[in-house]
């Protein structure tokens, strides 16, 4: 009975069935304090969001609650932790039992807590990856694949000047998501032949209008634009109105959102749908089937970015000069 009731693989279905059934009949709930002796597992899995930069929008809630279905599936707890942390805190949260895995989240390209916990054997899942990621797991989204379907779509609109707002965090040289997704960008316009147009701002919605509008006054020949930050489209939109133009008869615009927000902007936003609920259920599916040995190896998952199309863009209406 006992190895049923700690999960162990070897009890025999059928003893497995009849002590379920007793255990439903019974109404007994197992303890975890007393797995937690017997076994040296919390089945607390920590995920970690460092607290380093304005979390705005759905996009880490959305985070939150995909990790959190994950661990409830497979009867774990979810520890979350905002606070920043050293190689002493991190440690102590496996020796003393506190955790038994991390999700680790605003990964750096290089990041310390990556190295740590790989140097010390212990398992993690990164929602993003660094630049060198040998022996580590994560679920990511390819950005550089984003920008660049939505400039091919642009493009095949008729759009030859396309503007990039990179809305940039603090440590915007590590921050893996916007390096990747200007580099792409960049790269996109040499093979596709169109002018570079990138400005940057600071990661504020008042910081992105004024750089979309000093941007298209700077560039009145600009029909399209692009960003890949989430629930940035209300600056976006601000900001071409502020210099009084319209959506999408005078500038398109393609944007990053989760799926059930572009619905909610007017015009409704052309967007590469940004998965991050169920990016965080799979790295929590990962991270537990690493603990309970149920595939050992190392996961290296990059979602692909789809577009929907909506109302915020269109073929190119207005006369420019080049």
């Amino acid at each position: 009975m006992s190895r049923v009731l700690n999960d162990k693989p070897d009890a025999s279905g059928t003893s497995r069935q009849k002590v379920e059934e007793a255990v439903r009949k019974l109404g007994y709930a197992r303890s975890s304090q007393w797995h937690q002796i017997t076994t040296g597992k919390s089945r607390v899995i920590s995920l970690h969001v460092p607290n380093t930069q304005p979390n705005t929008g759905q996009v880490y809630p959305d985070f939150i609650t995909g990790a959190t279905t994950a661990c409830e599936e497979r009867d774990y707890r979810l520890h979350l932790m905002t606070r920043s942390l050293d190689e002493s805190f991190l440690l102590d949260l496996y020796r003393s039992n506190k955790s038994d895995g991390t999700i680790l989240m605003k990964v750096q390209l290089e990041d310390w807590r990556v190295e740590f916990l790989l140097k010390q054997h212990l398992p993690f899942v990164m929602v993003g990856h660094t630049e060198k990621n040998d022996g580590a797991s994560y679920v990511d989204y390819d950005f550089e694949s984003a920008v660049r379907l939505g400039l091919e779509h642009l493009v095949g609109l008729g759009h030859r000047n396309i503007g990039y707002v990179s809305a940039m965090p603090p440590n915007r040289d590590q921050h893996g998501p916007t390096v990747r997704a200007l580099n792409s960008y960049r790269a996109t316009c040499r093979q596709l032949g169109i002018p570079l147009l990138s400005y940057e701002a600071d990661l504020s919605f008042q910081h992105v209008r004024l750089a979309t509008s000093h941007m298209l006054n700077e560039h009145p020949e600009i029909t399209g634009l692009i960003s890949m930050r989430e629930m940035m489209e209300t600056a976006l939109y601000g900001g071409i109105q502020d210099v009084g133009l319209r959506i999408p008869d005078d500038v398109s615009v393609v944007g990053l959102a989760n799926p059930q927000g572009p619905e909610l902007a007017s015009p409704a936003l052309t967007a590469l749908d940004f998965p991050a609920w169920s990016m965080a259920y799979e790295a929590g599916k990962v991270l537990i089937d690493q603990l309970e040995e149920v595939d050992v190896t190392t996961r290296q998952i990059l979602r692909e970015p789809t577009l929907t199309i909506r109302a915020s863009t269109a073929p190119v209406r207005r006369s420019v000069q080049p």
